[in-house]
């Protein structure tokens, strides 16, 4: 879901009024009054937001070439360039859409209360003891016994905040078809695994915001995902976060009963993901066909069960709506392993086999796209080249601003040539970038990706201002 405004500064189509006049929302020095103070509004270094008739979204104030988008983190303009890693030795087999089944959704969906505080791992099985099949009047969310507990299943019982009403066809399948249920949309395996073998693929997931996410797991027959983060719990590698057993055990083994909730259900589970980069691993395991796993990150609140579709948002409001449809979840859908069933397919080793994957000079080798690819990342400022035509010489100052507001200003000697001109800015302001002469009587300023000018808004200028002689 992209909340974020990237305001085209050309078109200054989006105005605040300062009291006076309405101005542009990314000018450098509009300042605005807080209940206690006045503050100089910055998107860039404070949280600027914008109400677009249904939520707060952030206002960031860049415009990006072609072919780029905004890092919000890092201010910059960036576009990324994915080829698939070669593979030597060894066979490949293809990443495809997983199989299709009319028990898939037909269990419907749970929405379960915060993990974030809960002991790691998270395991699903069919606990018997607790719910026997069928289960109890009183309650109704036992799904014939299959329940989640923390600490590797012999915590505390995960407990269940809302499920989808019946008529909900984006979450549910109760007529068993083949195109609802998420596990149908979204679910993937590999040409050439079989039963009883642990189909691996990993996604990398950039949090810009600390908050509650829903992360959506199901698998046929078995689901588990581990987590590898700098900032989530401090920093963790490949922590087990949850596993959904297709077994009568809280460990998964020994498989008896082979457990279907693991698959028709759709498991949701509200987590805290701090800002940051997160590596998901997830892994399918299949008893016998069909096969297929899946798993989706919703950047959606939890709401509370008063909430109605559409006028609250929520994922309750979701759950209890019989009008919503699967392009009103997309908005919200920041990961899906539906966007790992490509054309050409991505490719992984078949069971059994050592592969050594090899990238092309300047490209690096990550498993952030489902499996192992080769990535060029190219950067370059929000604002990549200002300049300013002059007249004569000689010139006393230097000048950078963003539209009105004056960045820097220097003194700088009497220069009567534009070699010496340009020899002096890059020898005493080269933290701004570097400068040359264009040949048509102007200086050109390339600014540094790692300079000094942060202006928020597009509009920035290099001045040269003329003493008359």
């Amino acid at each position: 879901m992209d909340r974020t405004l990237h305001i085209d500064i050309m078109s200054n189509k989006y105005k605040i009024f300062d009291g006076i006049n309405w101005v542009n929302i990314c000018d450098c020095n509009v300042t605005i009054k807080t209940p206690t103070e006045w503050r100089t509004l910055d998107p860039w270094n404070c949280v600027t937001k914008y109400w677009d008739g249904l939520s707060w979204c952030d206002v960031i104030c860049c415009k990006c070439p072609d072919g780029y988008i905004v890092d919000p983190v890092t201010k910059k303009c960036y576009k990324l360039d994915i080829i698939a890693a070669t593979p030597e030795g060894g066979t490949t087999v293809p990443i495809v859409e997983g199989s299709k089944s009319p028990s898939y959704g037909s269990g419907g969906t749970r929405l379960y209360e915060d993990i974030s505080a809960k002991i790691y791992p998270l395991n699903g099985w069919h606990d018997g003891s607790l719910c026997p099949s069928p289960p109890p009047s009183n309650n109704p969310y036992c799904a014939a016994g299959f329940q989640v507990y923390d600490n590797s299943g012999i915590g505390s019982l995960i407990n269940i905040q809302s499920t989808a009403i019946t008529a909900n066809q984006v979450f549910n399948n109760p007529t068993g078809l083949l195109t609802q249920g998420r596990l149908n949309l979204a679910g993937l395996w590999a040409t050439g695994y079989g039963i009883e073998e642990w189909l691996t693929v990993e996604f990398c997931i950039d949090i810009t915001e600390t908050k509650t996410y829903i992360f959506a797991i199901a698998g046929d027959n078995q689901i588990k995902a581990n987590i590898t983060s700098t900032t989530f719990m401090g920093g963790v590698t490949n922590l087990n976060l949850v596993n959904l057993w297709g077994s009568n055990s809280p460990t998964g083994s020994p498989v008896s009963g082979y457990a279907v909730r693991t698959f028709s259900i759709w498991h949701m589970f509200p987590i805290t993901l701090p800002a940051g980069n997160h590596k998901f691993e997830l892994s399918g395991y299949d008893f016998s066909a069909p096969a297929a796993f899946a798993a989706e990150i919703y950047d959606i609140p939890v709401g509370t069960a008063s909430d109605v579709w559409p006028s609250n948002q929520t994922m309750y409001a979701f759950l209890n709506s019989s009008s919503v449809t699967v392009a009103d979840l997309e908005p919200f859908i920041l990961f899906s392993t539906k966007s790992l069933i490509q054309s050409p397919p991505l490719i992984i080793a078949a069971p059994g086999q050592t592969i050594t994957w090899t990238c092309p000079d300047g490209y690096t080798l990550t498993s952030c796209y489902g499996v192992l690819s080769c990535v060029l990342e190219e950067y370059i400022p929000c604002n990549c080249d200002v300049y300013s035509n002059y007249i004569t010489f000689p010139i006393n100052h230097f000048m950078i601003r963003c539209q009105d507001t004056v960045l820097y200003d220097f003194i700088i000697p009497s220069l009567s040539t534009m070699t010496d001109l340009i020899i002096y800015l890059n020898l005493n302001y080269p933290e701004f970038g570097s400068y040359y002469d264009s040949g048509d009587d102007r200086v050109i300023l390339n600014v540094s990706i790692d300079g000094k000018i942060t202006c928020p808004c597009e509009d920035i200028t290099l001045e040269l201002f003329l003493t008359m002689i």
